[in-house]
């Protein structure tokens, strides 16, 4: 499933829209969006009744539990994060000579830090607040828009360096 395919199931996720709807939901170009609702009605994913498009359920659930699917979860969390770096750095430079604060932009912080347990503790339980936090903003609060363009991307963890370290040295299988 390609990116562009998947920001458009979110935009009808909970609600059957048009073109021009998702057009306005996404920020994606319209011919970007019909080629897109053509491959996903092809591929069984969304039905459209009446110009309007809707996830087909039955399908949905059983891809979402299949293979392919955690490996396309797999690729969007590559490509959001990639793309998060990407704008960080673009905004960076782009408002580096500029008086413009950066605190409304795009974030990102990475730190190769040495924790003791009590430390391991700390930062254990400030990532479950964390957590708690985002699963419990809610979606569907009044003031919310409901737009996917205005979505926040919040992405967090940590990892052992050593395996990182490791991954830098493993054979692809395809060579």
């Amino acid at each position: 499933m390609t990116f562009i395919e998947r920001i458009i199931l979110e935009s009808i996720q909970n609600k059957s829209k048009t073109i021009p709807a998702i057009v306005v939901n996404t920020d994606l170009d319209s011919g970007l969006v019909q080629n897109a609702i053509e491959s996903l009605i092809l591929k069984g994913l969304i039905k459209g009744e009446g110009g309007k498009y809707e996830i087909n359920q039955d399908v949905f659930l059983t891809l979402a539990q299949s293979f392919s699917y955690q490996s396309d979860k797999k690729y969007e969390i590559r490509d959001l994060i990639d793309s998060c770096i990407q704008n960080y750095f673009n905004e960076k430079m782009s408002l580096r000579d500029s008086d413009k604060d950066l605190s409304q932009n795009s974030k990102l912080l990475l730190k190769k830090v040495w924790l003791d347990e009590k430390e391991e503790k700390v930062y254990n339980s400030l990532i479950y607040n964390l957590r708690s936090f985002l699963e419990n903003v809610s979606n569907d609060h009044p003031l919310h828009p409901k737009l996917v363009k205005n979505k926040k991307i919040v992405f967090f963890g940590s990892c052992p360096y050593k395996n990182i370290i490791n991954d830098q040295f493993k054979i692809p299988a395809s060579l």
